[in-house]
This record gives structure tokens, C-alpha cells and sequence, in this order.
């Protein structure tokens, strides 16, 4: 059961690690507020319930085009 009575949430992309801050410049932000801390996890929540399962069968069956761009994405990740 989710409750909604937290009073802050942070929100962002960093993990806390050396790379992710000083070289994929990734940042969170602490929101302190108990109005907008709900807003943002009925948000999450919500998106999550539209979310499929990816499971190996479908994975496999993916095209051609998909997995070329998976492979430049890794390719280029150091950079990313």
C-alpha cells in the first residue's frame, strides 16, 4: 500500500557516484514540500502501472532496427 503522507521526495538522474556527477553531469533535487511529494508519487505510481513486462520471448523477436541502435548506444556510451 502506498502512503502518501512523506514530506519530501528526490527527483533526478544522478547516482551518487564520482562519474555520474563529475562526468555525465546527473543532479537530483530534494523537494521538500507535502503537496507536490504527492503529486509526484501518484505520477510514479501511476506511470508504473502502465508499464508492460519485457519478457525474453518478445526480447528476442525485437527488430532489426532496434538492435542496431542498442549496439551504437553502447558503442557511444562512454561518451553519453
Amino acid at each position: 500500500m502506498v502512503h502518501f503522507d512523506r514530506p519530501f521526495h528526490s527527483v533526478g538522474s544522478g547516482n551518487f557516484d564520482y562519474r555520474s556527477f563529475e562526468h555525465n553531469f546527473e543532479t537530483n533535487v530534494l523537494i521538500y514540500d507535502k503537496d507536490i511529494a504527492q503529486k509526484i508519487e501518484k505520477f510514479f505510481f501511476g506511470h508504473c502501472k502502465k508499464e508492460n513486462l519485457l519478457e525474453k520471448e518478445s526480447f528476442k523477436k525485437r527488430s532489426i532496427y532496434f538492435k542496431f541502435m542498442e549496439g551504437l548506444a553502447k558503442f557511444f556510451s562512454p561518451l553519453l
